[in-house]
């Protein structure tokens, strides 16, 4: 009698959570977002090179053909690399790819910017998607101690297939505070913010480094290490990696880094009142391997990231719940509560990726309106 009272409780629970789970439906994104990488080859060519109203024209361009909207374009050295954010919902990867690859071989024809080059193609590109990571951590530990001339594909060297990396979904902007300065030295501009990581490359392929200058330029490194890059609002800004504790990979031959990381903010961003994207990017053996975003939230919205992370921790504790349940009980109620779980997992880091694009996207209107009104008047 006990035993048949234990699987009707069983029954009964695995029920409740599929009608909680499928009562409410997940948020479903209509977007495709993708990280366009242009890299331009050649020893004499610099960004100086790039007039604004150049680079204006090359994402004109991409957009009049892809449909959709180009939300960030930041620019390093390393002969000349333009990483781009694409943001629409009808374009994909490879369509994308060719796309951007005709459109900017003919822009940098017209603005003299193809070089013959003897070790590979004068011009590169490369289009990943964008991959949502469904975690949102709790604030970073203070202790370091702690933890297309030719098409893309015809790049000199290959990521590894086992290359990813994870990220929190948002982060909380630091107040900024300037301090006064000593005599000698100057004062620090923008701030600071930790986080921590965890990046998945191929065994034995060396630590993974950030990325200050150019000098740290990942696809001109002849050892060809990961490298973590991060931009925001159309520049690239420096990414420390201060102390990781390499691990052994789930997969065979991969090899896991968690690593604390941090980004130097600039100042206008650290003041801003509103969001915006920080968009990290993952190299491996010279080729871009993996891309991320990470919601930047300013100090005034602390309450906002509490609710996400309550949220996160809601849909983490029911994909738990019904896990443990499904392989207890192997019925498909149980199967069904889990795809649901799974799905508002997803859906919430969806969410939180569109929201930084669409304040992005904001925040570029309202320029450009403050742009045209001021040759009006």
């Amino acid at each position: 009698g006990s035993l048949l009272q234990q699987q009707e409780q069983q029954q009964q629970e695995q029920l409740r959570q599929q009608q909680i789970w499928q009562r409410n439906a997940p948020y479903r994104s209509r977007m495709k977002r993708h990280r366009v990488s242009v890299v331009l080859h050649g020893a004499d060519l610099v960004p100086g090179m790039l007039c604004s109203s150049a680079l204006s024209e090359l994402v004109k361009d991409l957009e009049r053909l892809s449909g959709a909207h180009i939300t960030e374009t930041a620019v390093r050295l390393g002969c000349i690399v333009i990483s781009m954010n694409v943001w629409g919902d009808r374009v994909e990867a490879e369509r994308l790819q060719s796309l951007t690859s005709g459109a900017a071989e003919d822009w940098a024809h017209r603005h003299g910017l193809l070089q013959s080059t003897a070790n590979g193609p004068a011009l590169s590109v490369q289009v990943l998607d964008f991959c949502s990571t469904p975690s949102l951590g709790p604030p970073p530990s203070q202790d370091k101690g702690r933890l297309a001339h030719t098409p893309a594909t015809h790049l000199p060297r290959t990521p590894g297939k086992t290359a990813a990396l994870r990220v929190p979904s948002a982060l909380l902007v630091p107040p900024s505070t300037p301090s006064t300065p000593m005599v000698g030295q100057q004062q620090p501009v923008g701030v600071t913010i930790a986080f921590e990581a965890t990046v998945t490359v191929p065994a034995k392929r060396g630590p993974v480094c950030g990325w200050l200058s150019h000098e740290h330029s990942p696809e001109e490194d002849p050892l060809g290490l990961p490298r973590l890059l991060a931009s925001v609002q159309d520049r690239f800004i420096p990414v420390e990696v201060l102390h990781q504790q390499q691990q052994d990979g789930i997969q065979s031959g991969s090899c896991v880094h968690a690593i604390q990381a941090s980004v130097m903010l600039p100042e206008d961003i650290a003041t801003t009142t509103l969001g915006c994207p920080l968009s990290l990017e993952l190299w491996d053996a010279g080729v871009l391997a993996c891309c991320k975003t990470v919601l930047l939230l300013p100090s005034s919205c602390t309450a906002v990231l509490a609710e996400l992370q309550r949220r996160q921790a809601q849909v983490t504790q029911g994909l738990l719940q019904c896990a443990a349940a499904g392989t207890r009980s192997g019925s498909t109620a149980a199967a069904a509560a889990a795809a649901a779980a799974a799905a508002a997992q997803a859906g919430l880091a969806d969410f939180i990726d569109d929201l930084a694009e669409w304040l992005q996207c904001s925040q570029q209107l309202a320029k450009q309106q403050q742009q045209q009104h001021g040759q009006l008047l």
